[in-house]
């Protein structure tokens, strides 16, 4: 190519060509600078790319819980021994009460209005004859005071032969036999509460009917006799006669109960606290291990 079809262009780059050339003469001493790499530099690596952590935020110093109240504890086990120990000492107690009270403690009966109003008339010594014919059981006929003979048709409701008895004790003649026969009567009451209302009626009629007698020593006993028969069957009452022989209140009766008294008392003042006392204390905090 001639000189003149060169370009400009080509001149310059002709003319920087000799110079990278004797850039890189020479003997390569150390002193000559590399040559710079007109590459971009390399992009950094991920390590150096990492992002900053991020600082934790603040942590507000940590307070423990308030402990959590104890639940309401109602049973225990002692109270197991002591419901025990209360049906042990009550049961004996009831039943031992009910065999004395059945025996000794009975309440009397109340009277029919029929017998009332004869205790007062038949006190009174007969001074009329008696004229008032009563049939006997065994078609006998027997002769009695008017007041007697109310007295005996009060006693026919009776199922026993009370009434027959009654009436052949009025109308035996001589005083001190009518007296045993009189007191035969109450005691041939039948026992048990079935015939405390007979037992007690014919002591209302009976006791009046011996004091009209003349006195005498087989009345006396007669007296004591159905007194302390109608005493000692019933529970000391006002109106009611004495028991010599009725035994005190059995003192293992208030042993016993007493006992089962204060096992349930226990029980009953443990379940009234659970219920009703303070507040439960705060159940113990875990040991961590």
């Amino acid at each position: 190519m001639s000189e003149k079809d060169r370009s400009p262009g080509d001149e310059d780059s002709a003319d920087e060509a000799p110079e990278r050339v004797s850039d890189h003469d020479g003997d390569g001493d150390g002193d000559d600078e590399p040559p710079s790499d007109p590459r971009p530099a390399p992009k950094a690596t991920a390590a150096k790319k990492k992002k900053k952590k991020k600082k934790p935020a603040p942590v507000a110093a940590k307070t423990e819980a308030p402990p959590e109240p104890a639940k309401r504890k109602f049973f225990h086990k002692w109270m197991l021994g002591a419901v025990l120990v209360a049906v042990g000492a009550g049961v004996p107690a009831g039943l031992w009460y009910q065999s004395h009270d059945a025996q000794w403690q009975r309440r009397p009966p109340k009277l029919s209005a029929c017998f009332v109003p004869l205790r007062a008339r038949l006190e009174k010594p007969s001074i009329v004859s008696p004229s008032e014919p009563f049939p006997g059981p065994d078609g006998q006929t027997y002769y009695l005071t008017a007041d007697q003979f109310r007295a005996v048709g009060c006693t026919s409701k009776f199922p026993s032969a009370s009434a027959f008895k009654l009436a052949a004790a009025y109308a035996t003649p001589d005083p001190e036999e009518q007296a045993k026969a009189l007191s035969a009567t109450v005691s041939a009451a039948p026992p048990g509460p079935d015939g405390d209302l007979e037992a007690l009626s014919l002591w209302w009629l009976v006791k009046p009917s011996l004091q009209s007698l003349p006195e005498s020593p087989v009345r006396e006993s007669a007296i004591e006799q159905v007194d302390e028969l109608v005493g000692c069957r019933f529970g000391e009452h006002p109106k009611l006669p004495g028991c010599s022989t009725r035994p005190a209140f059995p003192v293992g009766i208030l042993a016993l109960g007493g006992v089962s008294a204060f096992a349930l008392c226990l029980i009953l003042a443990s379940l009234l606290q659970s219920a009703f006392g303070g507040r439960p204390q705060p159940a113990p905090a875990k040991k961590k291990s």
